[in-house]
């Protein structure tokens, strides 16, 4: 159960990486998220500690990538794309729309 945890904190600290990009700004990624903005530094210093580098290069008016960043941030939006791709086509099985159908006879 610890793993599983530890993997979903992963993927949400993906996804503020991936916010924070879209925005250019902490502040503004964590208005979207509905975290502190404490929270969204502390889960980049977390993947910042996790990868041994800098991912951002802070500015007075809000941060971009760094080289490191720039490099992790196709692979961030590859995982985190194949993870939604995974849950919508549970969500489908789930449903009506996917699944196998045997019919014998």
């Amino acid at each position: 159960m610890a793993s599983a945890t530890v993997h979903r904190m992963q993927i949400e600290a993906l996804d503020v990486l991936r916010t924070v990009v879209r925005h250019g700004s902490i502040t503004a990624a964590a208005q979207e998220l509905r975290y502190t903005q404490s929270a969204v530094s502390r889960q980049i210093a977390a993947l910042e500690a996790e990868f041994g580098v800098v991912l951002f290069d802070r500015l007075p008016r809000g941060v971009t990538l760094t080289e490191e960043g720039r490099h992790l941030l196709p692979h961030v939006e590859a995982v985190l794309d194949r993870l939604i791709t995974a849950r919508r086509e549970l969500d489908a099985l789930r449903g009506l729309g996917g699944g196998r159908l045997r019919v014998g006879a």
